[in-house]
Order: C-alpha cells, then sequence, then structure tokens
C-alpha cells in the first residue's frame, strides 16, 4: 500500500472537494464527470461545497446583493447572474451536497454528518493558492480529514504552475501528503512536483475526469443536433489580446470563404449560456479555434478538427501534457511567440490513433481510481 491511512475501511461514502463552481464552465463539467464515475462504480458521492467565511450578516446582506436589480456592489449580483443558469446542471447530477462550510471544523463535521469512508479532492486547479475560497488552500490537502481510516485520494489534481512556488508550505504540505491513500495529478509537471518536492514519487498521471467517463453523456447533454446552417468556425476565447485574434483571422482565412464565424467567451460582450448550450458549441462546430482546455477537451470530445492557442503565462502544461498523451501536440500555436497556425486549417485530425490512445489513457486512470478506493 501507498503511504496513507493504512486502514481496511470498507468505502461507500465518498465526499468529492473540487474548487467552487460559480460560473466556471471547465469547473462545474470536470466536477460532475468526476462525481457520474463514483456513482457509476456503485458510491454515494457528496459534494463538500467549500466557501468563504462570513457572519450571518454578511450572508444575509449578500444574498440581498445578489437578487436586488440594478446595482452590481462587490460584483455580487454580476457573479450570482452568471452562475445561475448552471444550477439545474449541478442539482441534476449532483444532488447531494454538503451546503456551505466555511471553514475546517465544519468541513470536519461534514464527514462526520455524511459518514464519509474517503474523500477526493480533485480536478482543475485545485492546488493553486490563489484560487478557491480564502483560508482554503490547506484544506484542499485534505487537513479537515480527521479519523484515521479515511481515506484521502487526489484525483487528477492540478498545481496550476509548472514548478512549486510556496516554499513555506513545503513541510506541511509533505505531511498532508504522506497521510494520502492515492496521489494523482493532471500534468506531467505535477508529477514531478510530488515525487521531487513533496515526497509522492508514487503520484501518477491520469486523464481530466472530463474524459474519463463516456463520451456518450457529454453528447445527451449537449440535446439534439439542429440542421446547420453552413460550416461554422466556432471560435472559444479567453484572451482577446491582438496576436490571439491575428492567429483566429490567419486560421479563417485559411478554410476560405464557405465558414462563417461564431464567436463565444465568458466575460464582456458574450451572452451567459448554460452549459448543454456551451456543449454544442463543440459539437456542432466544424472547427474549433480555443485557448481553453476543457475548450480543447470537448473539441477532442466531439472529433472536432481545432487549433488550441497557448498562453504561456497563463499555463502550458495542461495543454502539452494531455495532447502529448494523444499525439496531438502539432495542434498547438503559440500565438505570442508569432506563430498562427494557418496550415492547420488545411490538415484534418485522423482521430482513429487518437481514439485508440484515448482508451488507454481511460482504462489506466479509471484503474487508479478503482485501485485507490477498493
Amino acid at each position: 500500500m501507498t503511504p496513507g491511512n493504512g486502514g481496511e475501511r470498507r468505502v461507500r461514502n465518498v465526499g468529492l472537494l473540487t474548487l467552487p463552481f460559480h460560473a466556471n464552465y471547465g469547473g462545474i463539467v470536470q466536477g460532475v464527470a468526476l462525481a457520474r464515475f463514483l456513482e457509476g462504480e456503485g458510491y454515494k458521492v457528496t459534494l463538500l461545497e467549500r466557501v468563504r467565511a462570513a457572519t450571518q450578516l454578511q450572508i444575509l446582506g449578500g444574498a440581498i446583493l445578489q437578487r436586488l436589480p440594478g446595482q452590481n456592489i462587490q460584483g455580487l449580483r454580476g457573479r450570482w447572474l452568471r452562475a445561475r443558469p448552471h444550477h439545474s446542471f449541478i442539482n441534476r447530477y449532483i444532488p447531494r451536497r454538503s451546503g456551505p462550510l466555511r471553514d475546517g471544523a465544519a468541513m470536519t463535521q461534514a464527514v462526520a454528518k455524511h459518514d464519509l469512508d474517503a474523500v477526493v479532492v480533485g480536478s482543475d486547479q485545485v492546488w493553486r493558492a490563489k484560487f478557491g475560497a480564502p483560508g482554503s488552500f490547506l484544506n484542499r490537502f485534505l487537513d479537515f480529514v480527521e479519523p484515521a481510516d479515511v481515506r484521502r485520494i487526489a484525483y487528477a489534481a492540478s498545481f496550476g504552475d509548472d514548478t512549486w512556488i510556496y516554499p513555506e508550505q513545503t513541510e506541511t504540505v509533505r505531511g498532508l501528503l504522506a497521510r494520502f491513500s492515492a496521489v494523482s495529478v493532471r500534468e506531467a509537471s505535477g508529477v514531478a512536483i510530488c515525487a521531487e518536492v513533496l515526497g509522492r514519487p508514487d503520484a501518477q498521471l491520469v486523464l481530466d475526469p472530463t474524459l474519463l467517463i463516456a463520451p456518450d453523456f457529454w453528447t445527451s447533454v449537449a440535446g439534439p443536433v439542429r440542421p446547420a446552417g453552413g460550416r461554422t468556425l466556432r471560435t472559444y476565447l479567453l484572451d482577446d489580446s491582438r496576436a490571439t485574434v491575428q492567429a483566429r483571422d490567419g486560421i479563417l482565412a485559411s478554410l476560405g470563404p464557405d465558414y462563417t464565424v461564431q464567436a463565444s467567451g465568458i466575460a464582456g460582450s458574450h451572452a451567459i449560456h448554460d452549459l448543454p448550450t456551451w456543449l454544442r458549441f463543440f459539437r456542432d462546430a466544424d472547427f474549433v479555434v480555443t485557448d481553453s482546455f476543457h475548450g480543447t477537451v470537448f473539441s477532442i470530445i466531439f472529433r472536432k478538427n481545432f487549433v488550441s492557442f497557448v498562453n504561456k503565462r497563463l499555463g502550458a502544461d495542461r495543454f502539452t501534457t494531455l495532447l502529448g498523451m494523444l499525439g496531438l501536440s502539432d495542434r498547438l500555436v503559440f500565438p505570442d511567440e508569432g506563430q498562427d497556425g494557418a496550415q492547420l486549417a488545411r490538415e484534418p485530425i485522423d482521430y482513429g490513433p487518437v481514439m485508440e490512445r484515448l482508451r488507454g489513457e481511460r482504462e489506466k486512470s479509471a484503474r487508479f481510481l478503482r485501485s485507490a478506493l477498493s
């Protein structure tokens, strides 16, 4: 057995800890996917909802400001409006949730209340300090799990950076990770961090949860295919820098006049869409240009010709790791380095070998979780 609690407790009830969902499409779909996989394996899953600490007065005031039209004090109403379209999707696919947990003590109580036999932390950038509720960083290394026989598991956790940037926390985190039954990460750099800094040379590289479950699920969520009105280039861009826009325009020009652009993003003038609509962006496109990791994931799931723009400042390893696994590294474009990817518009992807590699990685990732929980 890997370093951990060493207990023989049979796992039935699993707690899932990830970053707060809010309006983050990628964050929501990876959480739902991981919960769905675990439910499919016969476990009862409860989402542990770690949120910002607040007094009762602050909670009441926030609830009022979220629903009060004509203002956006501290951005509360804006964030609530962006998150609201996703509530029904989350309620449908993760019905068991802890309710707001505002500190580590409340999380410890939730473990007991829900009789959890294991807690899984992941995926996404759960091990990046600036994300999540203030003060929750060590919670995401499961410091709140007190019973020694409750299994601690990391699935596809991401540090967000390709090096360890929290030297003041090294010894604490090493001690916490030593208690884990099993550790897995999403990026190759994460494997190195665990082995070289945090005392877990057994950390495994696994798939993002969205790729762990059968693609048929995402097709069913997206709903019926709508008749196409022509060939479309779907752009889903989080960064609209000059270099990115120029690279996009180069790809469009290379595709030719038969294509029209359908643009979407997460801010500014873009409309707020629910998750099924967001998934249809990728499923119904003829070609996808995106700088989003999960936009890239769903381009692969729906077998689309695509190009992924990579901004090294925002993290390249999640892209290079995944596409390297699947033999798709040539679909990466770095606009800030002068690359435009126009030639890729004329080079369709052969998805036969890609899907074969993906099946192998999916089986490996599923084995990791099954072994960790068995």
